[in-house]
């Protein structure tokens, strides 16, 4: 990943170089003037500091102190100071100054002359560049909670401001009174998935465009009546019918309807509770989270801030879960280690921003997860904290953008891992080769313990929106399992009856999806990841049955 600082730390490797050998003898070097970086930005202050060691980047604060480790790594300088750490501080006044933190160490043996030092370029991703600024999960932790609380109040507030629930639905909130908007938003939350296109392009602006075209409902029923021929024409409309009709039923919806924000504020914890309890999930759900967000919501827009939203988790969908992969924060990505990760972050950044919830860090990463490092650095522009996006642009590992297109226009692997949208695209393997395949999966890759890993993500078409799960997890899955290989197992009945517990659809089910009942590993699934590369197709003994049935086995990871 380049950075416009790149450049600028080149010109001067000779004199960093200068620095290092100066802390490497002394322990401590001069200051070198480093003031004309200021032509390429504007930033309240240019303070910062990177950790480097041989071959890597341990910690660096911000895009320009990032790009100065990048390039020593790049062209090797820090090569010849074996088993020695620095650390660069740029002062405020533009002074860079390097220190050796394990001490003097006297004379360099070999030394590079400034005018030899050699330029190689950055490696590219797919060639396993180096991880940008600090390299384990719980480091990249630390660090993207100290970029997030450079945010000001006002910015997160704005993030809030900018998700379609505030946009679409906070117009209603006059109409509607306190009790039966929270009732609505809830509702709308626990059919926001599985949806005909995307939440803020699709089913918010078509849902409000509904109850608009309706008078304000006075009762929980009147509502139910106004909503059914909405949901009756969305995708599994017996479910999400099904879904609205239990919870305006419901002795909570019913209290939630007569309830005040202040009572709400008082009751947030037991809500959520009783919400699970209504709904028949676990609190942790996706969907559950979901609804108490856009709970939370709701009491935001009404003016109560006071409530208790502390242990209430992230609802981690594909797009939080793209951003953690960007970011590296977690040792594998499933839906309850990346919900720990963010829950972590969360708590180092309300140490700096006490008032940050749980629903200011999703409306955030929900609406960055796919930005280009230009979009980002725009987005953040947007929220009057231009610095934040490009120190987090100079953080993440790039989103890989553009994809190998199939003859029906989907991207192959979803080419863009990372790209706006929730999932990546089916590939068909009549349409692409596996060779091609695997060069885009190489690709779409996140950094984990210094490694280049698979994180390539596969839809599921039936899972819901945005439903999806990475390859990686499922080589892990199989590896695990003691054989190399899992039966398909694509059963049209209720998880709980599924006849086949070991197969990938059951283990797609109970993973990846809050659509457990419906069938996940459908043709199309096996087909995509055959066009990975890293599976074939063919019969193998059911672990279940007994029987030949066909599953895919790993050939290549």
């Amino acid at each position: 990943m380049t950075s416009k600082y790149d450049d600028f730390w080149r010109q001067r490797l000779g004199d960093v170089d200068g620095l290092l050998r100066q802390a490497y003898e002394s322990g401590a070097s001069e200051e070198l003037d480093v003031s004309a970086i200021t032509s390429l930005g504007t930033r309240s202050s240019w303070y910062g500091q990177a950790d480097v060691k041989p071959g890597t980047c341990v910690r660096a604060e911000t895009a320009h102190m990032t790009s100065l480790a990048s390039v020593l790594a790049e062209n090797h300088v820090l090569d010849k100071y074996a088993g020695v750490r620095f650390r660069f501080v740029l002062s405020t006044k533009l002074r860079l100054r390097a220190t050796a933190l394990n001490g003097q160490q006297g004379p360099v043996s070999v030394l590079f002359e400034p005018d030899s030092v050699p330029f190689q370029p950055a490696a590219t991703l797919s060639e396993a560049a180096p991880l940008p600024g600090p390299r384990t999960p719980a480091m990249r932790r630390r660090q993207l909670a100290e970029i997030l609380a450079r945010l000001p109040s006002e910015s997160w507030e704005k993030a809030v401001q900018n998700t379609p629930i505030w946009r679409f639905a906070q117009p209603f909130l006059g109409g509607y009174h306190y009790g039966p908007f929270a009732v609505l938003v809830v509702t709308a939350a626990l059919n926001d998935y599985q949806l005909k296109g995307k939440a803020e392009r699709v089913y918010w602006p078509e849902l409000s465009a509904w109850l608009q075209q309706h008078s304000t409902p006075l009762t929980c029923a009147e509502l139910e009546e106004t909503l059914n021929p909405f949901y009756a024409e969305e995708r599994f409309p017996e479910t999400k019918l099904r879904r609205l009709g239990r919870f305006l039923s419901s002795p909570l919806a019913a209290e939630l309807w007569a309830s005040s924000p202040a009572w709400v504020s008082a009751h947030v914890q037991q809500i959520w509770q009783r919400l699970a309890d209504t709904m028949g999930q676990q609190r942790q759900k996706k969907t559950i989270c979901l609804a108490m967000k856009f709970l939370a919501c709701s009491l935001s827009m009404a003016g109560e801030t006071g409530f208790d939203f502390g242990s209430i988790p992230i609802p981690v969908d594909s797009r939080v879960l793209k951003f953690a992969q960007r970011a590296g924060i977690c040792e594998r990505y499933s839906d309850p280690l990346v919900r720990s990760a963010c829950d972590q972050v969360l708590s180092l950044l309300r140490g700096r921003e006490p008032r940050a919830t749980m629903v200011h860090l999703d409306s955030l990463l929900w609406q960055i997860a796919g930005l280009t490092n230009d979009g980002l650095k725009d987005y953040f522009a947007r929220l009057g904290a231009a610095e934040v996006g490009e120190d987090l642009a100079a953080f993440l590992v790039p989103r890989v953008s553009g994809a190998l297109r199939t003859s029906r226009g989907g991207s192959c692997m979803g080419g863009s891992a990372y790209a706006s949208g929730r999932g990546a695209a089916m590939a068909n393997t009549d349409e692409v080769t596996t060779s091609l395949a695997r060069q885009t999966s190489s690709r779409l890759s996140a950094v984990v313990k210094g490694r280049i890993e698979i994180v390539t993500m596969i839809e599921l078409p039936f899972g819901g929106e945005g439903a999806s799960f990475p390859v990686k997890a499922l080589i892990r899955h199989i590896r695990d399992s003691g054989r190399n290989y899992i039966i398909q197992g694509q059963t049209h009945c209720v998880l709980a009856k599924h006849p086949k517990p070991q197969s990938l659809d059951a283990w797609l089910r109970l993973n990846f999806t809050d659509n457990q009942d419906i069938a996940q590993a459908v043709n199309s699934v096996v087909q995509a990841l055959v066009a990975t590369g890293y599976f074939a197709v063919a019969k193998f003994d059911c672990p279940d049955s007994g029987r030949e049935c066909k599953g895919i086995k790993i050939v290549s990871a």
